[in-house]
This record gives structure tokens, sequence and C-alpha cells, in this order.
């Protein structure tokens, strides 16, 4: 059992927990109570991270065979039977809890359940996987990571969504398509093309990726800027310095970025490890500096 929960790689449940409570805190109403807001935090720390997201990973692994490093995943190992039924079963389960949230929440669970199974697996008719379309590959996680993580979120609180919230939730996407390659690097050989090496980053070369990934921080930067201006007048200085280390943290993993692209092989797994806490504390910043306002 202890090998199944590993493949559902736990260290990436606080990492992305931050995705969906982001869209929590843009919803949430002020003055909500504690304890129901605890309850619904843990619910959707469940339904997202524990059994949607680490469902997808299990099922990832088992149809990619893995057996060396992945995201968050250093040293798997050996792959337990009926792996990829297990992934499957855990992230099926999420729909059902997620109703415990709203239906919408549970609508979210199923339509990101089947990018899961597009990203992962060979569907009949196909003659690639999600995972192994370059552009297409990107685009699931931006969604799934970005968007429909925000927006699940946001369905938690019982609020009516917002077009605002959409609009951060395409604002998040923007970011997560400019970060997703980084954790593709790591895996490529140096020279090895997109024929081999089926994926966003060996199609556009691991340089022009990270390049990408500077310019979509700075786009998520100016799209949130311009969402956050007209509730400007209600930062006090605990938030503003909130925005502040938001933006000071974006900018560092742009740079980071370019800097990465000159020797795109060079300790490439400890700089994606590196951005993506980067970007992870940046994005728990402003939600918490938009906690209740947005």
């Amino acid at each position: 059992m202890r090998d199944y929960l590993v493949y559902m790689r736990p260290r990436a449940i606080p990492a992305t927990f931050v995705l969906a409570a982001t869209g929590y805190a843009l919803a949430a109403p002020a003055g909500a109570s504690v304890i129901h807001t605890a309850r619904d935090l843990v619910i959707l720390l469940i339904v997202y991270s524990v059994l949607g997201w680490g469902g997808a990973n299990a099922l990832n692994s088992s149809q990619d065979k893995d057996t060396g490093p992945v995201n968050l995943l250093v040293d798997p190992p050996p792959m337990p039977p009926r792996l990829a039924w297990f992934g499957v079963a855990s992230s099926a389960l999420a729909i059902p809890l997620a109703l415990l949230l709203s239906r919408t929440s549970a609508l979210l669970t199923t339509l990101m359940f089947v990018l899961s199974i597009a990203y992962s697996v060979r569907l009949p008719g196909l003659r690639w996987r999600g995972k192994e379309v370059g552009v297409l590959d990107n685009l699931i996680n931006a969604s799934g990571c970005g968007m429909l993580a925000v927006l699940l979120g946001a369905s938690a609180t019982g609020e009516a969504m917002t077009g605002r919230v959409i609009l951060f939730g395409a604002a998040f996407s923007i970011a997560i398509f400019g970060g997703y390659p980084t954790t593709q690097i790591f895996q490529l050989q140096e020279g090895e093309r997109y024929e081999t090496a089926r994926n966003f980053t060996s199609l556009v070369g691991p340089a022009r990726a990270l390049r990408t990934s500077a310019a979509c921080f700075a786009i998520h930067v100016i799209v949130v800027l311009a969402l956050a201006a007209p509730l400007r007048g209600e930062l006090t200085l605990w938030r503003a310095m909130l925005v502040v280390a938001w933006l000071a943290l974006v900018a560092s993993a742009c740079v980071a970025s370019l800097r990465w692209a000159r020797a795109p092989f060079d300790r490439a797994y400890h700089r994606m490890t590196r951005q993506m806490a980067t970007m992870l504390t940046s994005q728990a910043a402003l939600a918490l500096a938009l906690w209740g306002i947005a």
C-alpha cells in the first residue's frame, strides 16, 4: 500500500493545494466562520490534491512505466500491480466527495478527471496520448492547474461565480503554461528531438520554452494587476505587502527562467523545484492578499 501512495506523489499535496485554495480565497465571503471555512478547505484538499491530483499522478506513472526521477518523486519504488486502476479509482472517488461542496464542484472535478484520462491514456482511435502532443500537453496542465483549479476552489465557497474570478483563473493558467515546461527539461537528453520525446519543450526547444516561461510570467503579472486595480482602495498595509511579495517572487522567476535558458540542462531538476516553489509561494501570497475582497 505504501508504494501505491508514493506514486500519488504526496510531496505535491501542499503545492497543488495552493492552486485550489487560491480560488477559494478569491471567492471567500467576508466574515465567513472559521469552522465552515476549515471544513471547506479540508474537503477541497482531499478532493483536488489527494484524490484528484494523486490519482492522476498514479495513472500517469502506470502508463509511462516510470523507473527514474519524475516530478516531485526522485526515486520511484517498483511499480505495484494494477496501479492504473488504483489511480483511476482515486480520481473517480473525488467526484462524489466534491458534491459535499457543491454540484459545480462535482462537475469541475469530473472535467478534470476526463482531462487526466485524455492526458495519460492512449484512447481508442488516437495515435498519441494528450501528453505526447506538443502544446496540447501544456494546455491540459495549464487548464487543470490554473483555470479549473481556481474555479473549483471558488465553487467550494458556495458563492456565485464572478467574471473576475474566472479572469483570475485565466491569469493563473497563463502562469502555469509558462511554468509547466520546466518540469519536462530534466527528463530530456541534451539534443533529444520531438520524434523521440514528444512534449511541448522538445517541440519548441528547451531554451525557447524557458523564454516562453518568462514571457508568460510577465503577462500573468499584467493581467493580475489589471484585475486587482479596482481593489486597490481596499488594500491594507499587510495586504499591500503581500502583493509586493507576489510581484517580487514572479519577477525573480522571470529572471531565473532567462538565466536558465542559457544552459537548459545545467542542474535542471534543482532549478525546476526552485522555480516551482517560487511561483507557488507567489500565488499563495497573492491569494492571501485578495482573500475576501476579490
